[in-house]
């Protein structure tokens, strides 16, 4: 008795693709709607991943204006009349502080240094008063801020050298005081007149911080017309350091200026690892500090007790 084998018909590329586009035709508004949502779904997931990398790329980039190579060095807090005060109000940082800093063989990984001191003051201009924040630094802040000039100039080593009356201003400074232009213009500030030399670009505000409300002056100016402290104090010290991951070098060097000659010594390894030391004690004075064991149900005695002696187990005198 002979078997017959029975093999499906092969259907023709042809007219695989002439069954599809036939059924195309004969649902045409199915066909429709397929197409939209896969539009629509394409479309999503694009928008979806352009807005997602637009905002990572905006919060980069205003991270990277703040400075991901940034240091801030503040001072400490001060006691008066055995009162403690807030951190930041010590006058222990110094404009000393700075200059070694600045040394390449105390801190070779800091690229520029800006120290800072920060006040508020009225600024005036003909009939027009401005109460703004003055902040008295060097030439290196702006690079060190990571801020860039509108217009005119930033200040220079010579208005350091010769502490000229020469003013930086933000935005909002210029637009309150009414200066048009900005560059060129004459205000008042302590009773003396100083010259504005440029005018910061708009930078927006940091908080409830206006960070284009200041005007910037020279150092050595704010000393002679603002007056100076006994201690040359700042408010913080700015630091920028040549990378990012190179900036933790300088902040585990402990360098005093104001004490030359001395250098810090070798942290314990214990403290190196993080652990707190361990303080070693006398057999003697630990076995003497450990209290006794007693164990129940066995007798205190030991089994050549003279005749007479009171012996007792624990378990019956509990």
């Amino acid at each position: 008795m002979s078997t017959t084998t029975l093999r499906a018909p092969r259907v023709r590329p042809g007219e695989t693709l002439g069954i599809a586009l036939e059924s195309v035709r004969t649902h045409r508004t199915r066909s429709l709607l397929t197409v939209l949502g896969i539009w629509i779904g394409i479309a999503s997931v694009t928008l979806t991943v352009g807005l997602g990398q637009g905002a990572q790329q905006k919060v980069a980039e205003q991270i990277d204006s703040l400075g991901s190579n940034l240091l801030v060095v503040s001072p400490g807090s001060s006691t008066t009349g055995g009162v403690r005060g807030g951190r930041g109000t010590a006058t222990t940082l110094t404009v000393a502080d700075a200059q070694a800093l600045a040394d390449p063989a105390v801190a070779p990984d800091v690229a520029h240094v800006a120290p800072v001191r920060t006040t508020s003051a009225v600024l005036t201009e003909g009939a027009t008063t401005w109460t703004t924040s003055v902040t008295a630094t060097t030439p290196d802040w702006l690079d060190v801020r990571a801020r860039t000039l509108g217009s005119g100039r930033f200040l220079t080593a010579a208005d350091e050298t010769t502490a000229a009356h020469v003013l930086v201003l933000g935005e909002t400074t210029v637009s309150e005081l009414g200066l048009r232009p900005g560059v060129g213009s004459t205000v008042t500030l302590g009773g003396t007149a100083f010259t504005v030399v440029g005018v910061l670009a708009a930078s927006g505000s940091t908080g409830s911080t206006d960070e284009d409300d200041l005007a910037v002056l020279p150092m050595s100016t704010a000393d002679q017309v603002l007056g100076s402290t006994a201690t040359g104090s700042v408010s913080s010290i700015y630091l920028q350091g040549t990378s990012g991951d190179r900036l933790s070098a300088p902040t585990r060097r402990r360098t005093p200026p104001s004490r030359p000659g001395t250098t810090p010594g070798p942290r314990p390894p214990a403290a190196r690892a993080g652990r707190r030391p361990r303080t070693s004690r006398s057999p003697a004075s630990s076995r003497s500090c450990r209290p006794p064991r007693r164990r129940r149900g066995r007798s205190r005695c030991s089994s050549r007790a003279s005749p007479g002696s009171r012996c007792w187990s624990a378990a019956s005198a509990s």
